[in-house]
């Protein structure tokens, strides 16, 4: 079983700053706090547009899951056994995103545990619309955190040859 998981500070600026990005067309700042080093990687990024509706903000968060490890991922470990009840469940887990207060998804963009399932057991990219309800008088750091749980294996073939003694 393994875990994977980002910290993304994403910063959130006053009105003024705001609409200066807006008509720029540019996104949010966001920067890695800290990420884990495991089979699957996930990156999350702010895009644009952003939408401005007077005291909320709209924006699009950008969640990548990729499998790098060369392997086979599954929903936890007793899982990726090949004689499991219903038959063996890879390249599919489950994504936790946790956003900070003052954040939440629009209406059926996404949810706090998102099922992944990887095309070709290679990457996954969901599309997450994230409201931003309190827009702050100055710049404000908030921390959103993407995680997975999950069981790995790889698969090897080796050839041995045997000689014989003598």
């Amino acid at each position: 079983d393994y875990e994977s998981f980002i910290i993304k500070t994403i910063t959130i600026v006053p009105r003024d700053e705001l609409r200066i990005i807006q008509n720029q067309g540019k996104s949010l700042p966001a920067e890695t706090v800290s990420k884990s080093k495991a089979p699957i990687s996930i990156n999350v990024e702010a895009r644009s547009p952003i939408r401005n509706y007077g005291e909320t903000l709209v924006c699009p968060i950008i969640i990548k899951v990729e499998n790098v490890g060369g392997g086979t991922v599954c929903e936890n470990s007793e899982k990726c056994r090949k004689f499991t009840q219903g038959g063996p469940a890879w390249n599919q887990f489950t994504l936790n995103i946790n956003l900070p207060p003052g954040m939440e998804f629009v209406e059926e963009s996404c949810s706090p545990k998102e099922t992944i399932s990887l095309v070709g057991g290679k990457s996954q990219t969901i599309s997450c619309k994230v409201r931003v309800t309190d827009i702050p008088d100055r710049l404000t750091q908030k921390n959103l955190e993407v995680r997975a749980r999950y069981g790995y294996f790889i698969d090897k073939t080796i050839e041995v040859r045997v000689l014989p003694t003598g």
